[in-house]
């Protein structure tokens, strides 16, 4: 039997960062049927059955996706499914703990090594989707000059 068809991508998909995403393929024809998947065009290597799984989902993996079926009669390629990455959806704490700190100490969280405004506590909440590189913490202990010394009245 010719193969006529390939089909079962939806139109567009949209996962978050670090999701499972599945896309499915079916097509009419005789078996043996053989499968290729293809990203912008590009063959998808490893990819060789009718169901493509990503896991996780990172950023470079958006772009269109296509399926191409093939058996001894032909092949027939998928309609275009196009999936877009976004951001995790989540709100994280970053605490300073098991640390006593002097009055006097100055705290700062960085972003890329750049002070975040505001951020001076021992405890800073972000979205990470906003975080796009290295954040870390500065535990700045300012000198404190002691009281000078009394000195004794020679005169007692």
């Amino acid at each position: 039997m010719l193969l006529t068809t390939a089909k079962g991508l939806s139109a567009s998909a949209t996962a978050q960062l670090g999701q499972t995403v599945e896309m499915n393929v079916s097509a009419d024809g005789s078996p043996p049927l053989s499968y290729a998947w293809f990203k912008n065009g590009a063959p998808i290597s490893g990819a060789s059955g009718p169901k493509l799984v990503i896991s996780p989902v990172a950023k470079t993996d958006a772009g269109d996706y296509t399926a191409q079926v093939t058996n001894a009669a032909g092949s027939a390629l998928s309609d275009k499914a196009s999936l877009t990455v976004i951001p995790m959806q989540a709100t994280l704490t970053a605490n300073i703990t098991n640390v006593n700190f002097p009055p006097a100490a100055i705290i700062q969280w960085r972003l890329n090594g750049r002070s975040i405004p505001g951020a001076g506590d021992a405890t800073y909440t972000f979205d990470p989707a906003t975080i796009d590189g290295s954040l870390s913490v500065t535990i700045t202990f300012p000198r404190v000059t002691p009281p000078a010394p009394a000195i004794a009245d020679p005169a007692k």
